[in-house]
């Protein structure tokens, strides 16, 4: 749905006449970017319960659920940063790679108690 959305956009963009500057939107069909997806799973180092907790990849909000398991959508490939945060637990940076065209899945995270 976000790429028809885009091409949509794109396409009305065209009707609006062409400049030097917006040659690539005039009569030049612009592929949608694609985006991925990262998902894992956040629990206590010490208990191993999940927890629920704030997770963010260079500054792009994710969801997580009650179960601990959180995924981010909408991601470029390539390198990130993932930060995780939980009220009364250290947080969480982490370099990651996300990979073209698929589901990145990391391993769970374990975060230590302060």
């Amino acid at each position: 749905m976000k790429k028809a959305a885009l091409f949509v956009v794109l396409a009305g963009l065209g009707n609006l006449g062409c400049g030097t500057d917006s040659a690539a939107l005039c009569g030049n069909w612009v592929p949608a970017i694609d985006s991925v997806t990262l998902e894992g799973k956040v629990q206590c180092a010490q208990t191993k319960v999940s927890l629920k907790a704030e997770i963010s990849v260079d500054n792009h909000k994710g969801t997580c659920f009650g179960d601990g398991r959180f995924s981010v959508e909408s991601l470029m490939a390539g390198p990130h940063t993932l930060h995780i945060s939980a009220p009364g637990y250290v947080d969480h940076l982490e370099q990651i790679e996300v990979r073209p065209g698929q589901t990145t899945s990391c391993s769970v995270i374990h975060l230590q108690k302060k």
